[in-house]
């Protein structure tokens, strides 16, 4: 599959209950899985279905969608693809950074592009010795003119194979900043993970930043905002979107626990008639 009409991923986004179409993008996770990455197209086919930075307001080309609207919507990739509920993360923690802390030519330039699936994004923050505790960075930002100019490296970045643009985590003058760099230029490389026990679908990489230049433009709030406020904000959107998308495989796990009980027969009793496992069942419930 080298590309994706959205159908499907438009049925989801709208909760319709549409089976057959959970159905098929359960099929196909499988494949992506397997091959270690999502097909040509899909990601960018999630901003035309409506569900990249739908939480946005539509001044930025979002959807304006409630706490409550997103975390439904990412319960439903969960229970799909977490690979693709990790698309959705990962575009509205950088969106959502954008839009409480970039300014207003970062916010104009950005964001609907973001929303629309034609400009995709990565969060890279975490390093070799900067993992949970990300205020031990040691990637620098130096200024250079009327540049900044970037040296690090960044481990286990989510879409960092396929990305555009990175949200970066660095120190300027010894303070957390963050820049937004473009993907593709002189000094940006990556090296994409493969094999490892989850998420293999999601595009992860390793991104080495040597000497690359940013337009000073491109910083996202001043020094010392960088962590408590941008990465801040990212990484609170993160973490709730994560957390709905983790009750959607929950639930996903309990729909097909019960389905396969239901139909297995052991020693001509089904498996769902055994009264340990309806206590295993009903206790997930």
């Amino acid at each position: 599959m080298t590309d994706w009409d959205g159908t499907d991923l438009a049925r989801l986004a709208a909760g319709s209950g549409d089976r057959d179409a959970v159905a098929r993008l359960r099929a196909h996770a499988d494949d992506w899985d397997r091959a270690q990455r999502l097909p040509d197209g899909l990601v960018r086919a999630l901003g035309r279905a409506g569900l990249l930075a739908a939480d946005l307001p539509a001044r930025h080309g979002g959807q304006g969608l409630a706490p409550v609207a997103l975390g439904a919507l990412c319960a439903r990739l969960g229970g799909v693809c977490t690979a693709l509920r990790s698309a959705v993360t990962v575009q509205g923690m950088v969106a959502a950074a954008l839009s409480r802390w970039g300014t207003d030519e970062q916010r104009a330039r950005l964001l609907p592009a973001l929303v629309r699936g034609e400009r995709l994004a990565a969060f890279a923050a975490t390093e070799d010795g900067a993992g949970t505790e990300l205020g031990a960075v040691v990637a620098t930002l130096r200024r250079d003119g009327g540049d900044l100019v970037l040296d690090g490296a960044k481990k286990w970045v989510s879409f960092g194979e396929s990305a555009d643009v990175f949200l970066v985590l660095a120190r300027l003058d010894g303070k957390p900043a963050t820049v937004v760099v473009e993907a593709g230029g002189p000094g940006v490389s990556v090296e994409p993970v493969r094999g490892q026990l989850g998420l293999r679908a999601a595009h992860v990489a390793h991104v080495r930043f040597d000497a690359v230049r940013v337009p000073a433009r491109d910083q996202v709030a001043p020094a010392g905002f960088g962590l408590s406020h941008v990465v801040g904000t990212a990484l609170d959107h993160g973490r709730f979107t994560i957390a709905w998308g983790c009750v959607g495989m929950a639930g996903a796990c309990l729909e097909l626990a019960a389905r396969h009980t239901a139909a297995r027969e052991q020693g001509g009793v089904r498996l769902s008639d055994h009264q340990a496992v309806r206590a295993a069942l009903g206790r997930a419930l």
